[in-house]
């Protein structure tokens, strides 16, 4: 009798261990699968089920945590991130690559450079490490490199539309070469007809080609469509997105929801400006939104304060030739 309750004991103890082992694995799958779902899409909701694997599975929790606080625009804990997932693993391309493209948004340009460089050392057809160089060396002014590898990276996939972003910004800004500019803005939307920017900057570049009314306002009209989207279904602290709505809202005529949302986007920037106050790229950011503001003297501030952190960054330069273009 004794052996029959010692071997019934045991049936239980491991039905009972099964069951516990099944269930840790069903946890981890339904967490492994929200993660997946959200990535891009709920950031916040990425940080949750990725802290439920952390002890189970670092790497990916880390790698996740560093994307999905980058999305909040949480850069210093995103960098933390990257920081234990390549202690974890040195060899990961992607890890470097991301990382560097956050240093470039807090304005460690040498830092960024490295980290592209040592992702694409790992992988060296790396479409992602070429793309996020050439933003880097665009903003710090070298259009030399900002060339050669947007050209490398158009040669791994021509068919992105990021890649022509850049150039369209290039041709724009840089050369006031509006047809080449529109050009690649229509080749962005062919791509990916839910392109925000490229409606936005579109729509620009047709009013000053003096497109007919109902194309300009069909654009602007869809990059509002967009921006709200975003805002409300992905990321509702993206000063860029309120920003860039801002402007569209601006040039619709509509100019209480246009001052509405640069007042939403202001104690976000100033924010994140207190916390990274070496990005040049939030400081000017700060600097359009006072000028959209018609807050004179401060965005003239701001875009001083960006131009002596970095003397060669040509946004300044540009948006302040835009404005005379628009007078």
């Amino acid at each position: 009798m004794k052996n029959k309750f010692l071997l019934f004991a045991l049936v239980l103890l491991f039905t009972c261990t099964a069951s516990i082992v099944r269930s840790q694995k069903q946890d981890l799958d339904y967490y492994y699968k929200q993660i997946s779902k959200n990535d891009g899409e709920n950031p916040i909701l990425v940080i949750v089920n990725s802290m439920k694997i952390l002890l189970e599975d670092p790497s990916t929790s880390w790698f996740y945590l560093g994307k999905a606080n980058n999305d909040l625009c949480m850069y210093w804990n995103a960098i933390a991130a990257y920081d234990k997932y390549i202690q974890i693993d040195s060899i990961s391309p992607d890890a470097y690559i991301n990382r560097g493209n956050i240093y470039a948004k807090v304005g460690y340009d040498s830092l960024s450079i490295a980290d592209h460089n040592k992702g694409l050392e790992l992988e060296p057809s790396s479409w992602y490490g070429y793309i996020n160089k050439a933003n880097t060396f665009l903003r710090m002014g070298n259009m030399a490199l900002f060339f050669e590898n947007i050209h490398t990276a158009i040669k791994i996939r021509p068919y992105y539309s990021y890649n022509y972003t850049l150039l369209g910004q290039y041709y724009w800004g840089e050369k006031h070469d509006f047809d080449s500019a529109h050009y690649y803005f229509d080749k962005i939307i062919e791509i990916d007809n839910r392109n925000i920017s490229a409606y936005l900057r579109r729509g620009l570049m047709k009013k000053q080609l003096d497109y007919p009314q109902s194309e300009i306002e069909s654009d602007f009209n869809k990059a509002i469509e967009l921006f709200s989207e975003h805002i409300n279904n992905k990321n509702p602290q993206d000063y860029s997105a309120f920003i860039g709505r801002a402007e569209a809202y601006s040039e619709l005529g509509k100019k209480e929801k246009s001052q509405n949302d640069y007042l939403k986007a202001l104690p976000i920037l100033n924010k994140l400006i207190g916390l990274y106050p070496k990005s040049y790229t939030l400081i000017y950011a700060r600097g359009c939104l006072y000028d959209g503001l018609n807050e004179k003297e401060k965005s003239t501030t701001d875009f001083n304060k960006a131009l002596e952190i970095n003397p060669n960054f040509p946004f300044v330069k540009w948006t302040l030739d835009f404005e005379k273009i628009k007078k």
